[in-house]
């Protein structure tokens, strides 16, 4: 099986990962999977999205908490404890993230969100 089929073959059959190993991604793989997202089709050739990758001990990962945090605090306008703070900053800190931007086309107006 070639590696565009395993591809399409993985496509096919995804489902919704709850679980991670701690094996270590390569970037070549990485890149490998951009560039097939990068040549998806889209509407109208507009291109839609933004790629984003963050490595596991990533300084931006640590900016990514404080943000959430930030973002907690001004949503239940009250201030998080130090142990809500670890909290958030800990499973940042060891999970997967996936980070998705939507960009509205007709205004200047985007969506974040963290998964």
């Amino acid at each position: 099986m070639n590696k565009s089929t395993e591809i399409l073959e993985i496509i096919k059959n995804r489902r919704n990962t709850k679980s991670f190993t701690d094996k270590e991604v390569l970037i070549e793989d990485i890149e490998y999977l951009l560039e097939a997202g990068i040549w998806a089709p889209n509407h109208r050739n507009t291109e839609p999205w933004r790629f984003f990758v963050i490595q596991k001990n990533s300084l931006l990962k640590s900016k990514i908490s404080r943000e959430m945090i930030i973002l907690q605090e001004k949503k239940s306008n009250k201030l998080l404890s130090e142990e809500q703070k670890n909290k958030i900053e800990i499973t940042i800190a060891n999970k997967v993230l996936r980070l998705s931007i939507t960009i509205y086309l007709d205004t200047e107006k985007y969506l974040l969100n963290f998964h």
